[in-house]
């Protein structure tokens, strides 16, 4: 177990609009998730 922030960090080619969605599923199954996390696309 850590206390550290969460940091994903991804390098896409386009400028286009992303969705993201994390899920955490522990050991015995059970699952976490956050709602769509959108990042609008850059003009």
């Amino acid at each position: 177990m850590t206390k550290e922030t969460f940091v994903f960090k991804e390098n896409v080619a386009d400028r286009n609009a992303h969705e993201y969605k994390l899920v955490s599923v522990d050991k015995s199954g059970g699952k976490a998730e956050t709602d769509i996390i959108l990042l609008p696309s850059i003009e």
